[in-house]
C-alpha cells in the first residue's frame, strides 16, 4: 500500500521495486476524468512462475469488450492524456464506441476530449450517454457536472455532482 499527498490529477509511471521481488512499472492514471478505482500494481517474486495471483478478478464487463475496442480506446487515451491532441483522440473513442456501442469510458473520454475542444454540446452528449450505460460511474457524472457549470446551468450542476458524491462519497472532485 503506498499514499502520497499533493500529486496533481495527471498520468504517471510508477516503478516499484522491493528485495526478492521483480521490478514493476506502469502508468497509474490519476488524471481527474478517471476512475477512481486504481488497478493494484501487482509484484513477482524472483524465480517464481508467473501465474495468476490468487484472489484476483477482472469484472464482466471489461471481458464483454473486444480487443479491437480496447486497443483504440487506449490510442484514444494517450492522444488525449499523454500527447494532449484532443482532435486526434476523437477518432479513436468513436471507433472504441462503433466496435462496441456499450463503451461507457469511451464516451466519457469522447466527451472530455469535447470539453477541451470547447464543444460543450458534443461533450455534454457524450457523458449524458456514459451515464445512461453506468449509472455507477462516479467520474462521468463529474465531468457532466463541470460542463454543466460551464453552460451557466448550476442547478443542473448540482445534480449531477450530487449525483456523484452519493455513487463515490470519497471522490474529491465530486466535493
Amino acid at each position: 500500500r503506498f499514499a502520497s499527498t499533493n500529486v496533481g490529477p495527471n498520468v504517471y509511471e510508477v516503478e516499484v521495486a522491493e528485495e526478492g521481488f521483480k521490478a514493476v512499472r506502469q502508468h497509474v492514471d490519476l488524471s481527474m476524468f478517471c476512475r477512481t478505482e486504481l488497478p493494484p500494481i501487482m509484484l513477482e517474486r524472483e524465480g517464481d512462475v508467473v501465474s495468476q495471483p490468487a484472489g484476483a478478478t477482472v469484472s464482466a464487463d471489461e471481458l464483454r469488450i473486444p480487443e479491437k475496442a480496447r486497443k483504440a480506446f487506449a490510442k484514444g487515451v494517450r492522444e488525449l492524456h499523454e500527447k494532449n491532441r484532443a482532435d486526434r483522440s476523437v477518432e479513436h473513442f468513436r471507433e472504441a464506441i462503433a466496435l462496441y456501442p456499450e463503451y461507457d469510458l469511451a464516451y466519457m473520454q469522447l466527451g472530455l476530449a469535447f470539453v477541451q475542444q470547447g464543444d460543450l454540446a458534443a461533450a455534454e452528449e457524450n457523458l449524458e450517454k456514459s451515464t445512461e450505460l453506468n449509472g455507477k460511474n462516479a467520474r462521468a457524472f463529474v465531468l457532466l457536472g463541470i460542463v454543466h457549470e460551464r453552460q451557466g446551468r448550476i442547478s443542473d450542476s448540482l445534480r449531477v455532482l450530487r449525483e456523484a458524491v452519493r455513487i463515490e462519497k470519497t471522490d474529491w472532485l465530486g466535493h
